[in-house]
């Protein structure tokens, strides 16, 4: 084990996903409006009114008189609701603000306050600034995974359920962002959380942290190195009981924190548990031409040949990509599989072979097979219940799959079937690259590289 400082960064810039084919490119739901909203808008357009009440109204403002005046006064009388719904609101929130907020260990209570009230002390300001490893990105990116509410509601639920775990223990939550995980453990009853992370935007996770209180029992730390030696310093609580994190990349293999959370693990004894720590990663093919309709424009524009970017294009991986559900084309085959509790760290890389069968779609004797798809399932290690699936027929969430395009698609017909090797290099320190050998039925096997811009090199796994 390498023993230099391990720094772990969420900031890593927009995920590299081609947005201008259709149906490409990933989108999140804003998340609903909330109960003020709604008595707002309804104080001030009165469409829930009974008709005893508009009578009522209308004699209210002098039981008589033409349209036009009764309609005056009914719209100053609405105003003046609202205004008085308002005001009421934001007396509440200011005298909620304004105690000491009791610190609950009761699981219900503790999902409850983060799903309606955690948002509203997070001050959100819309910023851009370069980030430590060079890139560009902003806070709003940065922020982008508060959108998936379903997402969010599953990790509070899945901590919540799990706090034997987290009660009165020491916890080190690996790329901990904004450091939602860690303020939860805290109010869960955790009696110390090491919240590592390089981001630049640390000062916006320990405003949030301050703001609920919790600073005495979450602190930050640029580096997992940084974490153990603060251990190594203290006379209690030095017993780290569980790894939290949120470690999936974009697509999985875009940026995912997998050599940080081994690393901890490596450096930690007793070795504790790590939540979630079980991945499969599952293969299938699609038959959707949108990207290679989209490529095709890049032969002359304006006068340029682009044909020289064109393979580059179709060889780079699509991370998060939105895949049709019905462009599915085959069964899906099993890659691999991640056990974070005995894995090793030489381990993160694979090659791995699988096998697809040919599915009938809309009766159609052949297909061409324009790109594979590697999607993910995530179960939770303690008790092997799914967590989340980023198969393009699931929910939509934040991860999604990646997508390798073929540059000159394979055609299959109905009984075909697709036999292949896929190789996956880590990225040290630059993009992830892959390797894909395959064949269709006895055909001649065709090799593919993804994510390099030069001449392949021999690679070893």
């Amino acid at each position: 084990m390498d023993s230099r400082d391990v720094t772990v960064g969420l900031g890593r810039g927009v995920p590299r996903s081609h947005t201008n084919g259709v149906g490409r490119g990933s989108s999140m739901r804003r998340s609903p409006p909330t109960v003020a909203h709604a008595v707002s808008n309804t104080a001030s357009t009165g469409f829930l009114m009974s008709k005893s009440e508009a009578e009522k109204n209308s004699e209210s403002v002098g039981g008589g008189g033409d349209a036009s005046t009764v309609q005056g006064r009914q719209g100053r009388q609405g105003k003046e609701s609202k205004s008085k719904v308002q005001a009421e609101r934001k007396t509440e929130l200011a005298s909620a603000r304004s105690q000491p907020m009791e610190r609950k260990h009761d699981a219900a209570a503790v999902e409850h306050f983060f799903l309606d009230d955690v948002f509203g002390r997070l001050n959100l300001a819309d910023a851009s600034i370069q980030a430590l490893n060079g890139q560009w990105i902003s806070l709003p990116t940065y922020l982008e995974w508060l959108r998936d509410t379903d997402l969010l509601r599953k990790f509070v639920k899945l901590l919540s359920s799990h706090k034997p775990l987290i009660a009165e223990k020491t916890i080190l939550d690996v790329g901990c962002g904004l450091g939602i995980w860690s303020l939860l453990c805290a109010k869960l009853g955790a009696s110390r959380v090491l919240a590592i992370d390089s981001t630049p935007f640390i000062s916006v996770s320990k405003n949030l942290i301050a703001k609920n209180e919790c600073a005495d029992v979450v602190s930050f730390l640029p580096s997992v190195t940084a974490a153990l030696k603060e251990l190594s310093h203290s006379t209690e609580n030095t017993e780290v009981a569980l790894i939290l994190s949120d470690w999936i990349g974009t697509g999985f293999f875009n940026g995912n924190l997998l050599s940080h959370i081994l690393a901890a693990r490596d450096k930690l004894q007793p070795t504790p548990r790590i939540l979630l720590g079980h991945v499969k990663l599952f293969v299938c093919a699609i038959s959707d031409d949108s990207h290679h309709i989209f490529n095709k424009r890049w032969k002359h524009a304006g006068q340029i040949d682009f044909r020289p970017l064109r393979r580059l294009d179709l060889t780079t991986p699509i991370y998060g990509d939105a895949i049709i559900p019905e462009s599915i084309c085959t069964t899906s085959g099993a890659l691999h599989t991640y056990d974070l509790a005995g894995m090793k760290s030489t381990e993160i890389g694979f090659t791995e072979e699988f096998c697809v069968n040919a599915l009938p779609v809309c009766g159609k004797e052949a297909l061409p097979v324009t790109a594979l798809v590697i999607w993910c399932e995530v179960r939770d290690e303690v008790d092997g219940d799914l967590f989340l699936s980023t198969h393009p027929s699931a929910p939509r969430n934040r991860y999604g799959p990646t997508t390798f395009c073929f540059p000159v698609p394979p055609v299959l017909s109905r009984k075909s079937q697709m036999n292949g090797r896929l190789t996956f290099i880590p990225p040290e320190p630059a993009d992830p690259v892959f390797i894909l050998e395959y064949a269709v039925n006895d055909g001649p096997v065709e090799e593919l590289f993804y994510g390099i811009t030069e001449t392949p090199r021999v690679f070893h796994s």
